[in-house]
């Protein structure tokens, strides 16, 4: 088994501990929230210029696909929240197993009212105050502006207002114990740069808060961002002073940008170039562990996926510890449930219902009538590691209990749209960036919230909306794992594991990443 050799801090955090530190944090969100003194800071750096090499505090990034666009709001990529977050800030953050304020300093609930007490002193990057004002335009926007894919995160804010410049007070449909986990994906943009150039041109104008400042957008090519002499907080000198994040398709032209000093950080570095990144004289791997969850989703509406018989034909057919073990060479942790052990409200004792059993598949696909019948598995292809040979061990086990299995790979932007409008039938799915099991069960598993599988069982539907109400972390916990029970009975998809997020870094670079998968230059320092 090929080992991840770890550099500066794995930045881990086991499964059991932060359940309870999440627990800790529901408790406390209830009554009053704490403050957050500064900004974010940590270490880590690099070299890298517009040019690719030198420069001294400037760092170069290699991301395998570009930001899906200029609206903030318009995406459910984790990639373009990366770049984005450096740019624009949210009111609050995960970190370090506890929500804390950034654009916010403290916040309180009662009943159905939430309390957020705003930072003080802040300005745009354009020298623009920062008011409530603000906050209530990009709650709105996301809501309900036509090309927001962050409908999920405002589904259940039923009023947004302003109660002074620094007080911002948002009404839920009912007690709602998810709220701070779904704001902290809402960049908060500015109202007046919106209101100056209006619906259709305010998104190619970015205006943050945050502790850099946008410079271009070149499509397919680069991302560009400097420091921000203006933020709010405190700016490490060590810290990159510009990024640019280079598109770099291909896996095995980003390493050996890498080992050229060409770019200074490679994300979701494959197993097979590990060996080669830690033994470099110039390059060496940080590693911790994730809670980007692997997945085959099933659109359980589309023929013929609406029989549960196949569904669960296929999951009986795939042998996930296999591919763990021999492809994703297991550096993928698995999971008995639909969410990993590092997340708010995942089971530890929960058992997989479908074991390894080709035999009880072709009896399933018999029975159902799909022998011989043609599917479409769409997957990725070098967006997380091992996702294409994944894909193709799938295809083989499928073939072998008498599906005949067509593998399609479009382009991420593509893709993306066809999993929103609910046009794929059998697909590899992943999701990161949450730390409450709620994200990821009411996106993909809670009926009328998205489209993604088509799957609505009523128990669920009833649980997830329960669970949500309950300020209790301890009752909340219960329902979420007799909502996951139900819905892996249902099989409206197959679950893998969590991956371990590993970075190629040249050894100018220290720094100890989030879970989140955001690249924050302020957490980034430069040797």
């Amino acid at each position: 088994m090929r080992r991840i050799h770890l550099s500066h801090g794995t930045g881990q955090v086991r499964g059991r501990g932060l359940r309870s530190m999440l627990g800790a944090v529901a408790v406390a969100a209830v009554l009053v929230a704490g403050c957050s003194a500064g900004a974010p800071s940590g270490a880590g750096g690099g070299a890298g210029n517009a040019n690719g090499k030198g420069g001294g505090k400037s760092i170069t990034i290699a991301y395998a696909n570009d930001i899906e666009g200029w609206s903030p709001y318009a995406t459910l990529n984790n990639l373009t929240y990366s770049r984005w977050s450096n740019v624009f800030e949210p009111l609050v953050q995960y970190a370090d197993g506890t929500y804390k304020g950034v654009l916010a300093t403290s916040w309180s609930t009662k009943g159905a009212e939430w309390t957020f007490h705003l930072r003080k002193g802040v300005k745009f990057q354009d020298g623009q105050p920062f008011t409530a004002a603000d906050v209530v335009h990009s709650f709105n926007r996301a809501k309900n502006d036509k090309s927001s894919l962050q409908t999920a995160h405002t589904a259940h804010m039923r009023k947004v207002t302003a109660l002074d410049d620094n007080t911002v007070q948002v009404t839920t449909d009912g007690q709602y114990a998810v709220l701070l986990s779904d704001i902290t994906s809402l960049f908060i943009t500015s109202k007046a740069t919106f209101d100056k150039y209006g619906a259709a041109k305010a998104d190619e104008h970015p205006n943050g808060t945050g502790p850099y400042s946008f410079v271009s957008w070149q499509k397919g090519v680069s991302f560009t961002v400097k420091k921000n002499p203006h933020y709010w907080g405190n700016l490490p000198a060590n810290m990159p002073t510009q990024m640019i994040f280079r598109v770099i398709p291909n896996p095995v032209d980003a390493v050996a940008a890498l080992q050229r000093g060409e770019v200074d950080i490679v994300p979701s570095v494959l197993f097979q170039n590990v060996d080669t990144i830690s033994k470099g004289k110039s390059t060496h791997i940080i590693a911790v562990d994730g809670i980007r969850t692997m997945f085959y989703g099933f659109q359980v509406t589309m023929p013929p996926f609406n029989d549960l018989r196949v569904r669960q034909a296929i999951t009986y057919a795939i042998d996930v510890p296999k591919i763990i073990k021999n492809v994703l060479q297991n550096e993928v942790t698995p999971m008995n449930g639909p969410v990993p052990a590092l997340v708010f409200g995942s089971d530890p004792h929960s058992t997989n219902p479908y074991p390894y059993n080709p035999a009880k598949a072709k009896q399933l696909l018999k029975e159902a009538g799909a022998v011989g019948k043609t599917i479409t598995l769409t997957s990725t292809n070098g967006t997380t590691p091992g996702d294409t040979e994944t894909s193709q061990t799938v295809q083989e086990m499928l073939q072998k209990v008498g599906l005949k299995v067509k593998i399609v790979t479009p382009d991420f932007a593509t893709q993306s749209a066809d999993l929103e409008a609910g046009k794929l039938g059998f697909y590899l799915g992943n999701r990161g960036n949450y730390f409450d099991a709620n994200v990821f069960l009411s996106q993909y598993f809670q009926g009328g919230i998205s489209k993604r599988t088509g799957y609505s069982n009523p128990k669920v539907n009833k649980l997830m909306k329960e669970q949500a109400a309950e300020l209790d972390p301890k009752k909340r916990v219960v329902l979420l794992h007799q909502a996951e029970a139900q819905i892996m009975k249902d099989a409206p998809a197959v679950f893998f594991g969590a991956f371990r997020d590993v970075y190629g870094v040249t050894n100018r670079i220290s720094w100890k990443p989030s879970t989140d998968e955001f690249l924050r230059g302020i957490n980034v320092s430069v040797s």
